[in-house]
C-alpha cells in the first residue's frame, strides 16, 4: 500500500551519495531545506530502511534542470601612469 500518509517514519536523504538529512515523516511527507553550492547535476535519494510494519523502500531523482548562478562583478585597475622598466600596482575587487 502506498499513499497512506504514514507518520513518524525515519527517512534518510542523500545528495550524490552523501547523507544530508535524516528526518521523520509528517502526514506521510518529508520536507527540509538544502543549500545548493554549485550548478552541477545532482542526484537526490531518499531511503526508508523498513520496520516491523512496512518494507524497506527507496527512490531517487537526478536533477538536471538549470540552476542559476549568483551574479559576480570583477574589476581591475592600476595605480596611475605606466612607464617602461618601472613597477606598477595592479589591484582589483570581486
Amino acid at each position: 500500500r502506498t499513499g497512506d500518509n504514514i507518520n513518524g517514519r525515519n527517512i534518510t536523504v542523500y545528495i550524490n551519495d552523501i547523507q544530508v538529512q535524516k528526518t521523520q515523516t509528517t502526514d506521510g511527507k518529508l520536507s527540509f531545506q538544502y543549500a545548493v553550492d554549485n550548478n552541477n547535476t545532482f542526484t537526490i535519494r531518499a531511503v526508508f530502511d523498513g520496520d516491523d510494519i512496512y518494507d524497506q523502500n527507496e527512490t531517487s531523482l537526478e536533477y538536471k534542470d538549470y540552476i542559476a548562478t549568483l551574479t559576480s562583478k570583477l574589476t581591475v585597475g592600476t595605480n596611475g601612469p605606466i612607464f617602461v622598466n618601472e613597477s606598477l600596482i595592479i589591484s582589483g575587487t570581486f
